[in-house]
Formats: structure tokens, C-alpha cells, sequence
């Protein structure tokens, strides 16, 4: 990136919502990704105060109330430093030494102290006890440079024609386009929009001038004789000038179809093609600015329709100059964005992916950052399924459960189809690139077939999982029990697996015979006769509808009728009270990745209860 230094990450410390995170603006792009109030739209603002606040504040003068709002957190920091540090590139070396500079990056700590009024100090380098309170000129000059060398625009939410900051922004940008090509800042020879606009001056002024001349005369007649002898009107005009009012008088219209074919106003127009406008906007701007201009944009999917969403994220994310900081809540901005630009965002922490050195590995999980993945990024916990027709099955369960859990957190679980039992494996590796030292921002889940024991060690391998050797025995036996022709032995150790994967904390789930059998065997023959009905199939009890259905584990195999269709259809349509304990246990260790055990046993009782007295679905 051209300049003499660039911002290249921040950090904070007890400002606003945060305790202490991070976040790297190394790339040209940082994509956003969280719930609401995870601390997305507050970064944004502090990064725009710091670039765009009144200079006075920074200076040790008292600071005005909505800033003390901003930076204050609303909770207890007692003695606690609080601070933003920018991080700042400083491309020549010999200013390194000056400005502490660690790997040619300097620590610019912007920090708020509370007493005896608020006020903003700038420091260099790491707090040190020593560092005292006088002031320190190289970090201001510094700070003052990187404000005066950066454009940071800050674009929010909420955009539409009529605001003021469309109105300015598209005044500044006509202003700075007449200026290029009607002012001429250099010597020689001037193009042909300077030479056309001095000519219209000239001949402006002396039409001017020849209209104005009766004035001096008459007010000359009303002096004494001799007291002025000769007087002259001027214009006193520069081409600037002229362009300066052109541009004030200048206005927008545009057309979106027959409809308006006499071009209407731009609040005239759909709420998504004004957003469009104010973004396109921003993109001028930053292209004209060029390598030192910082775009900020808090959900540019709002107002869009998905096919206007897909074609704006690919031109936010080819950026030639500059960089963009993009919050989102669309996982269509996702898909169209590189695993290696998805910052998530939970609970105040920025989570960057760790996986993305490999070139391969990241072409592998921007692969996954798609559909689904896209979705996941969104998630707070992952049930990881082999196919579509499981995800079916478990997302109707989680819909139907979720309406008696008042947190609305069971919301935020979802079930991901990862293509079969042998592929959880590179999903869990892009779940585990999220992990920092304050934890991890998804929970995850897998659910793997009772005959699959080794793609289960082969798959959290792939994952970069440690399995407890307790685990690994308990799988060994499981496996020797699949090769045998005894089903309850095999149940027996599929049950003990399950146990034992509880008692290691190991993330995985293991249905005891396929979901047919899991989900039917023990429920009564009447839900049975009227599912199979539903299904349009002949079964009086669950074991022959698990049969009807294909399962593996029946008496007398069938070939599988396994479309998502019949999945979500019995996920839908069995009592909530009749649910057998095998699935149960699944549904309730996947709920706890958000909820405590407490909790998860209420809303799965709730639930039953509902379904008991006749008031559930």
C-alpha cells in the first residue's frame, strides 16, 4: 500500500462494549460476521471518531457528552487502562527508532482517562509505570499525520437520497469531478474544460461588468463634486469559483425504466437503489483518494434484493485501492467473500481465521463458506450431519422445541449436511480456524452412524482433534461388536461409545443404527400406522416403518426411501413426547452447546408437556 504509514489493525481495551480484542486490518478487506450486539457497528464508530473527531478532543480538552457515551463502557473497569491502540505501518525506516516501531509497526494508544473530567492522552509504544504525564509530541505527530495522510469513511445502515450525507457526499463528488477537468492546477497549456470554463468566465464577467457600469455613475451623482473622481465595478472570480456555484446548482436524476422515463429524483427512487447510490458514492470516493482511504460500511445488504446483494459484495471485494471494514448479517456477502477476509464476531471478541497461510487450505474453506457455510458463520451451534435428509430431520425437531425456550437461543443452532460420514472431518478443521485465545465463537456437535467408529477417529484427526484414548477403546469395541451378527451387543457398545464420548467431553454423537431405526423403533404402533400413512407406506409398528424406510438395522432390509421429504415430515409430525430416548439424547447434547443442562431439560419437558396436553405440534 503507497503512503508513509497506514493502519494495519486495532485494539481495545475497557472502550464501549470490549474488554480486550483485536482486530487486523492487514487485508484490503475485513468482513464482519455476528448476531446483533456483538460489537460490529462499534468498532466502526470508534475507528470514525478516531479519524474524523474534532482535533480539540484529542488535545486534552474536555470531550463532549456523545463521545463520553461512545467510549465509556457500561460496565465496572475499576482501575483499568482504557484505550484504543492503532496499529500503524510506517513504510520508512528510518522513522522507526523515533516512533517505537516493533517489525516497522508502531502502537499509537489513543487512551481515556476518567478523573477529575474525561480526556483523551496519546501514547507510543507499550504502557510502561514510568512513561509520566507529560506529553508525548512524536506520538501526536504521528497520530495528527495518520488522520491527515487517511480518509475514513463511515457509511451506516441506514441510507437513503434524502439524508444530508447523500446530499454532501454527491456535492463533494461533483465538486471534485468539475475540479479535475475545469481547474487547472498546473503550468502550460490547460484542457478543454479549464479553457472552455475561463472563456465562459471572461465572457460572464464582462457582461457583468458592462450591466453593473450605469451604477457607479449614479452613485457618483449623489457625492460631492471632487470627492471621487472615477470608480469601476469588478467581478472578482477565479475559474473555481464558477465551478464552485455550477456544482451547488447541480442536481441529480436518473431513470429505472419506462416508468420514469423522464428521470425522476433519487428519493424517488426504491430504498435499495438509494442505498446503491450512497455506496457507489463511497466507492468514488475511496478510488479518487486512492491507497490511503478506509471505506466503513454497517450492512450494505439492507434494501437489497440477493442477486443486487451478490453483485455488490464482488465489487466491495475487489478493491484495487484502500480497504473496506464490512459488517453483515447476509450470508450471501459470505459466500462471495475469501475465508481469509471472515472476521466473526461474538460476545465483544473479533475471531480471524487461523487456517489461512496454506493457499490450498483457504480455497478449500471459502469452498465451505458457501450455502450452508455461509449460514454457519452466523451460528452459535453446529449439529454436523452427514446428509440433507438428516438436517431436514433435526432443524424440524429444533423448530418445534425452540418455540418453549425463551431465550431464543435455540435459535442459533443449526444442522449442517457435510456429504457423508466420512467428510465432518475438513468442516470441523474450518470451525476449529475460528479459536483464539478467548475461546471459540461456534460450538459444534457431530452426529455419526453406530458403523462408522473408524471414520469417527479419522474425522476428528482430520479436524486437528486429540481424541482421549478412553474414546479410542470405546470406539475399538464398537467396532468389534459392528463385525458380530448379535444387534443388541451392538447397541450395547454403541450406547457405551455414547457414554464415554459425554464422560471425555468428545464432540461427537452416535446414533445407535442408522436415523431411521433411532428415530421409530420404540415408538407406539399407532403413530407408527398414522406416520407411515403420512409417508404414503404400509407399517403398523415403528420397526417396520424404520424397515419400510430402509434401515440397515431392520430384520429384512429394504432399499432406502431416505428423500428429505420423509425426514422433515417425521421431524414435523412425531409427538414431541414420544420422541425415543436415543434421539432425545442427541437433540439434548446438541442443545447444549447453547443452553445449560438445566435449561435444556425444561424446554425438552416443556415440550413434551405441550405435546401430552394437545397444545404442542
Amino acid at each position: 500500500m503507497a503512503g508513509s504509514v497506514e493502519l494495519v489493525g486495532v485494539e481495545i481495551e475497557n472502550l464501549r462494549s470490549f474488554e480486550r480484542t483485536s482486530l487486523s486490518l492487514e487485508r484490503s478487506v475485513a468482513l464482519l460476521v455476528g448476531p446483533n450486539n456483538s460489537g460490529k457497528t462499534s468498532i466502526l464508530r470508534m475507528l470514525d471518531w478516531a479519524f474524523n473527531g474534532e482535533q480539540h478532543e484529542f488535545e486534552g480538552h474536555p470531550m463532549k457528552p456523545e463521545v463520553i457515551e461512545l467510549l465509556q463502557p457500561a460496565r465496572v473497569t475499576r482501575a483499568k487502562a482504557r484505550r484504543l491502540t492503532l496499529l500503524v505501518r510506517i513504510s520508512d525506516g528510518r522513522r522507526h527508532h523515533r516512533f517505537e516501531c516493533v517489525d516497522g509497526v508502531a502502537r499509537l494508544r489513543i487512551g481515556l482517562r476518567v478523573s477529575p473530567e474525561p480526556t483523551i492522552r496519546i501514547n507510543l509504544g507499550l504502557p510502561t509505570r514510568s512513561e509520566g504525564g507529560s506529553r508525548d509530541e512524536d506520538a501526536y505527530a504521528l497520530f495528527e499525520e495518520l488522520r491527515a495522510e487517511t480518509r475514513f469513511r463511515l457509511i451506516p445502515a441506514t441510507r437513503d437520497a434524502a439524508s444530508p450525507a447523500f446530499a454532501n457526499s454527491l456535492h463533494d463528488a461533483i465538486t471534485r469531478q468539475l475540479e479535475t477537468g475545469a481547474v487547472n492546477p498546473g503550468r502550460g497549456r490547460g484542457p478543454a474544460g479549464y479553457r472552455t470554463v475561463a472563456e465562459a468566465l471572461k465572457s460572464l464577467t464582462a457582461v457583468a461588468e458592462e450591466l453593473v457600469e450605469p451604477l457607479w455613475e449614479e452613485m457618483q451623482g449623489g457625492l460631492p463634486a471632487g470627492m471621487a473622481k472615477k470608480g469601476v465595478i469588478k467581478v472578482d472570480a477565479e475559474p473555481t469559483d464558477l465551478v464552485g456555484w455550477i456544482s451547488s446548482v447541480l442536481r441529480l436524476k436518473l431513470t429505472t425504466g419506462p416508468h420514469d422515463e423522464k428521470l425522476v429524483k433519487p428519493t424517488e427512487v426504491g430504498s435499495g437503489l438509494q442505498s446503491l447510490l450512497e455506496l457507489g458514492l463511497a466507492q468514488t470516493e475511496a478510488e479518487s483518494v486512492g491507497a490511503a482511504s478506509i471505506t466503513a460500511l454497517e450492512e450494505p445488504e439492507a434494501f437489497l434484493h440477493p442477486s443486487a446483494q451478490r453483485t455488490l459484495a464482488r465489487d466491495l471485494f475487489q478493491v484495487a485501492t484502500g480497504k473496506r471494514i464490512v459488517s453483515t448479517h447476509s450470508p450471501i456477502l459470505v459466500e462471495e467473500a475469501e475465508y481469509r477476509d471472515v472476521v466473526l464476531v461474538h460476545d465483544r471478541q473479533f475471531h480471524h481465521p487461523s487456517d489461512g497461510t496454506d493457499a490450498q487450505r483457504s480455497e478449500i474453506n471459502t469452498t465451505f463458506l458457501t450455502r450452508y457455510g455461509a449460514e454457519m458463520v452466523f451460528a452459535r451451534g453446529v449439529l454436523l450431519v452427514e446428509g440433507e435428509s438428516d438436517r431436514e430431520l433435526f432443524e424440524a425437531l429444533r423448530r418445534r422445541f425452540s418455540r418453549y425456550d425463551q431465550s431464543g437461543l435455540l435459535d442459533g443452532l443449526m444442522a449442517i449436511p457435510t456429504g457423508s460420514k466420512d467428510r465432518f472431518g475438513p468442516w470441523i478443521r474450518l470451525i476449529r480456524s475460528y479459536r483464539t485465545g478467548s475461546g471459540s465463537p461456534l460450538n459444534w456437535l457431530a452426529l455419526v452412524d453406530a458403523d462408522a467408529p473408524s471414520a469417527i477417529q479419522t474425522g476428528f484427526k482430520q479436524g486437528g482433534v486429540r481424541m482421549d484414548p478412553g474414546m479410542k477403546s470405546a470406539l475399538k469395541s464398537l467396532a468389534e461388536a459392528n463385525g458380530g451378527s448379535d444387534l443388541q451387543a451392538r447397541f450395547k457398545a454403541a450406547q457405551d461409545a455414547n457414554l464415554a464420548a459425554e464422560r471425555f467431553r468428545v464432540r461427537v454423537a452416535i446414533s445407535a443404527g442408522d436415523l431411521e431405526w433411532a428415530c421409530l423403533y420404540a415408538v407406539p404402533d399407532e403413530t407408527a400406522a398414522r406416520l407411515s400413512d403420512e409417508l404414503g407406506m404400509s407399517a403398523s409398528t415403528g420397526k417396520e416403518l424404520a424397515e419400510a424406510l430402509g434401515s440397515k438395522h431392520a430384520e429384512s432390509p429394504r432399499p432406502g426411501k431416505k428423500e428429505p421429504w420423509r425426514r422433515a415430515l417425521i421431524g414435523k409430525r412425531l409427538p414431541l413426547d414420544e420422541i425415543t430416548p436415543d434421539l432425545k439424547r442427541v437433540l439434548m447434547r446438541w442443545f447444549r452447546l447453547v443452553l445449560s443442562s438445566a435449561e435444556v431439560n425444561r424446554v425438552i419437558a416443556a415440550g413434551e408437556d405441550a405435546a401430552r396436553s394437545g397444545s404442542g405440534a
